[in-house]
């Protein structure tokens, strides 16, 4: 292997950093090391979802393992999810770093539908908007509200029940804008199939692949299954990718965009440059404003 690495061309230190890892794969001491490792980190990842499933499950009331015996506790709470979304207000959402902000090209308002896509988090606390944004030029940013930390973990938790109403839990799937995947780095990942492969139809997923930074100043490594299942636990309590858990100026996640109850979203929004702040456009239109727009600092102004 190390002829291999000679033959191309790496700097110097380059290569004696890749002598040093090949070292370290054969020292006996410190492969037992990386496996225990391993394993207290897969065995931490399963506590954290089973604690989510439980909070899901005492959020909700009631009780009983199966969809019928918690089925009364299940629509109040869907018909309060839709109720507090057909109220849902720019302010509200983004004070409680529930707003999720998409870039698109422009005239794409098509852009969204029964698909998972990548967006970011924004956190409220944060200066500004245009800081927790990628460097896209000329682009469209849709602003989308993802329900609250408890709301998700119900609906992660319904999900898990026996003997489920299948046409109901589809139609809340479909019904339903929410984050599926959630990193506090960027995910360096594309869409694959994970489908059976041929003859069978393609299964396009986004975000089970890709990097992550797990620590602040880390380096960036390959993700690992820990790391995929960590993104789908973090999508329940998306706080952990804010504030501490940002491990880098924007984040990334992975949302199932649906239509929203609310008149407000989704919310297409263009950058001024010359005003500083973001215009908000009729139906992704650039050529047509509503006159309302969004400061950089995240305050809502109507037309």
């Amino acid at each position: 292997m190390l002829k291999d690495v000679e033959s191309f061309h790496f700097t110097a230190d380059r290569k004696a950093e890749l002598r040093r890892d090949l070292d370290d794969r054969e020292d006996p001491v410190k492969t037992t090391e990386r496996e225990r490792v391993a394993r207290e980190r897969a065995e931490a990842q399963q506590a954290v979802e089973r604690r989510l499933r439980l909070q899901g499950l005492a959020a909700l009331g009631g009780d009983g393992a199966t969809w019928t015996a918690r089925r009364e506790q299940i629509e109040e709470w869907w018909a309060g999810v839709k109720a507090a979304e057909a109220g849902e207000t720019w302010a509200g959402a983004y004070a409680a770093n529930r707003l999720s902000a998409r870039q698109i090209g422009a005239n794409h308002k098509d852009a969204l539908g029964l698909h998972d896509l990548s967006a970011s988090l924004l956190d409220g606390s944060k200066p500004t908007v245009l800081e927790q944004l990628k460097h896209y030029g000329d682009a469209i940013v849709v602003f989308m509200p993802v329900p609250s930390e408890t709301d998700a973990q119900v609906f992660h938790a319904i999900s898990t029940l026996a003997e489920p109403d299948e046409p109901v839990l589809r139609g809340y799937r479909n019904n339903l804008t929410r984050v599926r995947l959630a990193q506090g780095s960027d995910m360096h990942t594309i869409f694959v199939d994970d489908g059976a492969g041929p003859p069978a139809p393609v299964r396009a997923r986004y975000g089970i692949t890709g990097r992550v930074q797990r620590a602040k100043g880390a380096p960036e490594v390959l993700a690992d299954e820990v790391d995929i299942d960590a993104r789908r636990t973090n999508a329940l309590q998306h706080s952990k990718i804010l504030g501490a858990g940002a491990t880098q100026a924007v984040n990334e996640i992975v949302v199932a965009y649906r239509k929203h109850a609310s008149p407000v979203f989704p919310c297409f929004a263009k950058w001024d440059q010359a005003t500083q702040r973001f215009n908000v456009l009729k139906d992704g239109n650039p050529s047509t404003p509503t006159g309302a727009y969004i400061t950089n600092t995240g305050t809502w102004h109507d037309a």
